[in-house]
């Protein structure tokens, strides 16, 4: 494993196995026996040098800066990190290229995870020497020409993208998509001083290789050469044929159904609302409540869901259709059920549920931070996937003045709690709101400031939820909530809340993208409760008067008033003919008992 920019030191596990020594990758080798013997080969540096025909190779490794806010680092440090900032990333890296380019190599390669493809472009032009770049975690696909694409995937540059370094001279990053889709293939050659020679880069030898049985035919001149004994090929396959009965087993557990396609992609799930991620955070938030009833909000990021549920094929050339799960004769599975082999696919860290109080000015800072990110090319991890919500937000705004308008909405989409207007915190910025999320950005993972502005956090998979239906994930997991929340509401009919367009998403709004209707409730019920709120009674008169401030666009409001704890009755108040909202209704004092207490609330709407 090599990295630059990390500290291993602090890992009781790890140090033993690091060396910042410059040796070659032979020095690496060793059986699994030797791994505790004295004297044992390293693992882990920052570089090494390859040797292939008497030229050196010099290869480095680099980090996300941001590693210690997306995983559990335990004791490895990130070094001068935090931050996204490459300037800094690129002065680390420098001396360890200076010493490979002092070892002799003059053909160096960069082995990157920086998460987003836009940084190791940055990074490129900011480093001498380097000629090649392996940008990883950005899953970026590039291709060209001569290259075959899985159903539903596309390029989004060309392979390989050629940008220059510190000296003006040419280098190349290569990525592909990940979990083994493509193999990644880059031959060049350099000049005499080891500079990139960008005519000798050919498209019909570069580039991405789909992995599926027309390929393997496409490159082998006898295809069952690709599984010969004691082969790559060969050995894969003793691996997944170990495994074939256990996914067969995973795949026969059905835990509900769904009508439609659940997007998981990860282009899509970290920078959009999806259906994935509304189902995902409603399980998230259906668990909480069976504990906390006043639980109202869930909130998950985006980089939690690791892939989608259900299939994408290419139905005429460029027209994708999404599907639901297919059926799997092996397993028994049917066409729309979703399997547990499916929910450990997309939810594969099975973070455990996490209960935190914040305040209302609380929550608008945690979702300030869900979309601070966000930006043109980018897939941030924190970008959130909520429930008991609805959003709207502005990127091109700065970050942290980026929401516009947030509001709490029960189960049937109803508001209950307008907590931001324009902007603004509205209301008490100090009341309690109860969010569900995930113990892992509970505890400021992927930067979410919960850890410092939450309290009275509870763990679900610690305080003894009642066994559900199905025990293959603990009880206050998020995969055991999506098990149960699909076979107590999808056992019997499926979900069909299907993807929608992200200028037609509601819950999360993107202001660039479609109109703020935050507040428009008409196709779904009632608005926001009205403003000043009031009831006068005047001692010469006949009536109370109730009157209130109604959204603007209310065309009938209604009154629901009764004894505290009595029975209630109903009063409708529609606009006058000229428009104007309803904001007032007399009562006859003939409606009420003396010395009684009564209670009365309205809310309005834009249609009957």
């Amino acid at each position: 494993y090599l990295s630059a920019n990390l500290d291993f030191l602090g890992d009781d596990n790890l140090s033993d196995l690091y060396t910042s020594d410059l040796l070659p990758n032979t020095a690496f080798q060793s059986l699994p026996s030797d791994l505790t013997a004295a004297g044992a080969a390293p693992k882990i540096a920052p570089s090494t040098l390859i040797e292939r025909n008497g030229e050196l190779i010099g290869v480095v490794g680099a980090t996300t800066q941001v590693l210690e806010s997306i995983t559990t680092t335990n004791g490895v440090s990130v070094i001068n990190g935090g931050r996204n900032d490459m300037p800094a990333l690129a002065a680390l890296l420098q001396p360890v290229i200076d010493d490979l380019i002092a070892a002799g190599s003059n053909k160096i390669i960069l082995a990157s995870h920086l998460q987003q493809f836009a940084l190791e472009q940055e990074l490129a032009g900011l480093l001498s020497g380097v000629d090649i770049i392996l940008a990883g975690g950005s899953d970026r696909i590039l291709a060209d020409q001569t290259d075959r694409l899985r159903s539903g995937d596309e390029a989004e540059d060309a392979y390989p993208f050629v940008t220059e370094n510190l000296d003006s001279e040419p280098v190349l990053i290569v990525s592909t998509d990940g979990e083994y889709s493509y193999v990644g293939r880059l031959v060049v050659g350099f000049d005499e001083n080891g500079v990139v020679l960008l005519s000798s880069l050919n498209e019909g030898v570069n580039g991405i290789y789909i992995t599926d049985d027309a390929m393997i035919a496409q490159v082998y001149d006898d295809p069952s050469m690709a599984f010969a004994e004691n082969s790559k090929g060969e050995l894969v396959s003793r691996l997944t044929d170990a495994v074939n009965d256990v996914v067969i087993s995973k795949d026969g557990n059905i835990l509900g159904l769904t009508d439609v396609y659940l997007n998981g992609r990860r282009e899509r799930v970290r920078t959009e609302e999806t259906n994935m991620g509304n189902i995902s955070a409603d399980a998230n938030l259906f668990v909480a409540k069976s504990y906390d009833e006043s639980v109202s909000v869930s909130i998950k990021n985006g980089g939690g869901i690791r892939a989608a549920i259900g299939e994408v094929v290419e139905v005429i050339p460029g027209v994708f259709d999404f599907f639901p799960p297919q059926a799997n004769a092996i397993s028994g599975k049917e066409e729309g059920e979703v399997s547990q082999l499916d929910v450990e696919n997309t939810l594969r860290f099975n973070n455990r549920l996490s209960i935190v109080d914040l305040s209302a000015a609380d929550l608008l800072a945690v979702m300030e931070h869900g979309f601070s990110a966000t930006e043109e090319g980018a897939t941030p991890g924190q970008f959130p996937q909520i429930g008991g919500m609805k959003v709207s937000f502005d990127p091109e705004q700065e970050p942290g003045s980026r929401i516009q308008n947030l509001v709490i909405v029960d189960e049937a989409g109803l508001p209950l709690d307008s907590v931001a207007i324009d902007g603004e915190i509205n209301g008490d910025a100090e009341r309690v709101i109860k969010v569900v999320t995930l113990n892992f950005i509970a505890g400021g993972g992927d930067g979410y400031p919960f850890d410092e502005l939450g309290e009275n956090r509870v763990d679900l998979d610690t305080v003894g939820l009642e066994a559900g239906t199905f025990d293959f994930a603990p009880a206050g997991s998020e995969q055991d909530a999506f098990a149960e929340y699909l076979n107590t509401f999808f056992s019997l009919t499926g979900y069909a809340e299907a993807e929608t367009p992200v200028e037609e998403d509601e819950r999360i709004q993107i202001t660039t993208e479609r109109d703020d209707d935050v507040f428009v409730f008409c196709a779904e019920g009632f608005f926001p409760a009205p403003e000043q709120l009031g009831v006068i009674q005047n001692s010469s008169s006949d009536f109370v008067l109730v009157r209130w401030r109604p959204v603007p666009g209310s065309t009938v409001c209604q009154i629901e008033g009764g004894l505290v704890d009595g029975p209630t009755e109903t009063i409708l108040v529609y606009a006058d003919e000229d428009g104007t909202e309803p904001r007032r209704k007399r009562i006859a004092k003939s409606r009420f008992q003396l010395g009684e207490t009564y209670q009365v609330k309205v809310r309005c709407a834009c249609s009957e």
